[in-house]
Order: C-alpha cells, then structure tokens, then sequence
C-alpha cells in the first residue's frame, strides 16, 4: 500500500499522475484547459475544481 510508505498528499498525488500526465498530452495538442479539465472532470468523476487544483499542485510541487 503506497500509504504506508509515503505521506498521505504524496500518496493521493501517485494516484493522479497518469491524469496530470494525460491533461499535458491533451494541453499540447493545442486544446483549451476548460476543455481539458471538462473531459477529465467526467472521466474521473471529479468536479472541474478539483481538477484545476490537483493540477496546479502537481505543476507546482515536480515541475513536471
């Protein structure tokens, strides 16, 4: 279990990397982010705020 080993925010952001990774791919084929954070918003029953946030942490703590 990764919440063993890892503080609980670092373990919830292991889990949403393949998301952030997929918001990247889309953002670089030149669709728009309200467009993006929608789709993912629907894909992973998530609202678009939460999609925002989590990315904007991503972004901001592994400058991936």
């Amino acid at each position: 279990d990764l919440r063993a080993e890892f503080p609980s925010e670092q373990a919830d952001d292991i889990m949403y990397l393949d998301m952030f990774y997929e918001y990247r791919d889309m953002l670089a084929e030149g669709r728009k982010e309200a467009e993006i954070r929608d789709f993912l918003s629907n894909k992973h029953k998530l609202s678009a705020s939460t999609i925002k946030r989590i990315i904007k942490r991503l972004n901001d703590e592994y400058k991936l």
